[in-house]
């Protein structure tokens, strides 16, 4: 029965510093500026992609537009 009490005891002190971990972490504001960063990151990364492939695709467009009309003009 010693043991059972021990371990209870270990539960309890488990449990308090779990909750102890938790609001330290909730008061920490560390990761939520990490995580802010990365969304922003992200945004960035987004739009300039999505511009990248709008207009790369019309710059191909134009380019194909003069070298067609090159080879026309030879």
């Amino acid at each position: 029965m010693a043991r059972a009490g021990q371990h209870e005891e270990r539960g309890i002190a488990t449990r308090d510093g779990a909750r102890a971990l938790l609001r330290a972490f909730r008061r920490d504001a560390r990761g939520a500026t990490a995580i802010e960063y990365g969304m922003i990151g992200f945004l960035v990364f987004a739009v300039a992609a999505g511009a990248i492939k709008l207009y790369g695709t019309q710059l191909n467009n134009v380019y194909n537009t003069i070298g067609t009309t090159i080879s026309q003009a030879q």
